[in-house]
């Protein structure tokens, strides 16, 4: 008991604390996107990279030839222009390679907060828990990946 009194004591001596406004407005953080408009837009983004990457491995490593994930797969192998004067070709690439890539800075500007303390030394890195973003940033980060695998091993 003589120790719950201590402590008591203590806490009285301690009195009412203040909190100045300075500190206060600089701990605010305020996102560059809300995470709902970045998943929105990584939704859009992700559709073509993710029905391709599904229509190349069901096709070539599972033999399923599906006719949505297939479809994509077949138009950007075997219909889409080759050459590089193509604008259009162009175009695919960009939403195949750019999309996911976008997609993951997109969704990590939403839910990452960075603050450095100069005086301290500190960087200090805040996420925010939102399932649907870091849901999105694990799925382009993964087409990345087969991406990058599939070059590395073709090149």
């Amino acid at each position: 008991m003589a120790n719950q009194k201590d402590i008591e004591k203590e806490l009285k001596d301690l009195g009412n604390m203040e909190v100045s406004s300075e500190a206060t407005q600089a701990l605010i953080k305020i996102p560059v996107l809300k995470a709902r408009t970045s998943s929105r837009i990584g939704l859009v983004l992700i559709i073509f990279p993710f029905l391709f990457v599904m229509g190349a491995i069901l096709k070539h490593y599972l033999g399923i030839d599906n006719n949505i994930t297939g479809f994509v797969y077949n138009w950007v192998v075997e219909d889409a222009p080759d050459d590089d004067s193509n604008f259009f070709s162009w175009v695919i690439r960009f939403f195949l390679l750019g999309g996911p890539l976008i997609l993951v800075a997109l969704n990590l500007l939403a839910i990452l907060h960075v603050q450095w303390l100069k005086d301290q030394k500190q960087l200090i890195l805040t996420f925010n828990l939102k399932r649907w973003n870091i849901l999105l940033i694990f799925i382009g980060a993964a087409i990345l990946f087969v991406f990058f695998l599939y070059a590395l091993i073709e090149g």
